[in-house]
């Protein structure tokens, strides 16, 4: 997660079409995904990760001090334009601290679905929290478990090039 994340974005931005899907999970977007592969891609956000805030912004990072986030519409909207996604999300559902928006109707191949997590700082959800203090991270969050939302949204999808 966390830079995993943003590695695995540049992967689907920069144009490589080995992956069938990509998930991020508080992975901040460093690039304009202008070359993205029609793809599926799924953005899970805890709305409070002090390294990639939800407004964007200055943040400080003690591996690799200053930077500037742009906002979460901001990443959303980028990934959005890059696989030819509707302005609006198809489909729009809150469950406590948990929203989910998802385009379908991107390009032939691609999708986008996007889960916020209010309460969730930079950590891997439904784990606990990991070594870095809270200071740093922000808070931990079970109200989500990644790994199975993670398999929900790529168990269905196969890379089209591929038998």
């Amino acid at each position: 997660f966390g830079e995993g994340g943003a590695m695995a974005q540049h992967a689907l931005a920069s144009g490589s079409a080995a992956f069938a899907a990509v998930a991020s999970v508080a992975g901040p977007l460093y690039s304009a995904p202008g070359s993205a592969v029609d793809r599926p891609i799924l953005l899970l956000y805890g709305l409070d990760d002090p390294t990639n805030p939800e407004a964007g912004g200055p943040i400080y990072t003690p591996w690799g001090g200053p930077a500037d986030r742009p906002s979460l519409s901001q990443q959303i909207a980028a990934w959005r334009l890059a696989l030819g996604c509707a302005q609006r999300p198809g489909a729009f559902q809150t469950e406590g601290p948990v929203r989910r928006e998802s385009w379908t109707a991107c390009g032939q191949n691609g999708a986008l679905s996007a889960i916020f997590v209010a309460g969730l700082g930079r950590h891997w959800p439904g784990v606990g929290p990991g070594p870095l203090p809270p200071r740093v991270t922000g808070p931990a969050s079970d109200v989500i478990f990644a790994p199975w939302e993670i398999w929900r949204f790529v168990e269905s999808r196969r890379n089209p090039t591929q038998r």
